[in-house]
């Protein structure tokens, strides 16, 4: 299902790039706070992430995005002890599109993720943000559904845009 999903991912990217007038690349920081399980036993999440971005027409945009995030461990106290649980790592890589308008972007990906050693699983985030000629600023939730669960956070991100 992993190499299915990147197949597919890989190839809609590519007809995009070769269709499309505009091609621009970014990088930046991301910054998260995990809901509901995922808070548990995870703390805030930092990390980076590229994206490519083609421009469909003046008011939509293709994407597709991968990062990295490290969300740090936990101090969890239970009947008297103290347990500290590990930093948990995280991989998406997203596809979608946004709607812009005024500087204002919309709209949402769906991918891949995986979490730590064990878990991935079909991720979505819808977006919000706003764009200029050289940085994006998206707010964003994120969850990825695996066996009936979810892990999920919302966070913040800036690209610098090449």
């Amino acid at each position: 299902m992993k190499k299915i999903l990147l197949t597919c991912a890989v190839a809609m990217s590519l007809s995009l790039v070769s269709s499309a007038q505009t091609f621009r690349f970014g990088i930046g920081p991301a910054i998260s706070l995990p809901i509901g399980d995922l808070a548990d036993f995870n703390g805030i999440g930092i990390g980076a992430e590229v994206t490519g971005i083609v421009e469909l027409s003046e008011s939509f945009e293709a994407f597709g995005q991968a990062g990295y995030q490290s969300f740090l461990g936990k101090k969890i106290d239970y009947f008297g002890g103290t347990l500290k649980t590990e930093s948990l790592n995280h991989v998406p890589v997203i596809v979608g599109a946004r709607y812009k308008t005024g500087g204002f972007l919309v709209g949402g990906g769906i991918g891949f993720a995986s979490w730590g050693k064990n878990a991935s699983g079909f991720a979505f985030s819808p977006q919000i943000g706003y764009s200029t000629e050289k940085i994006d600023v998206i707010g964003q939730f994120h969850s990825t559904l695996k066996d009936g669960s979810s892990l999920s956070y919302v966070g913040i991100k800036a690209y610098y845009k090449f």
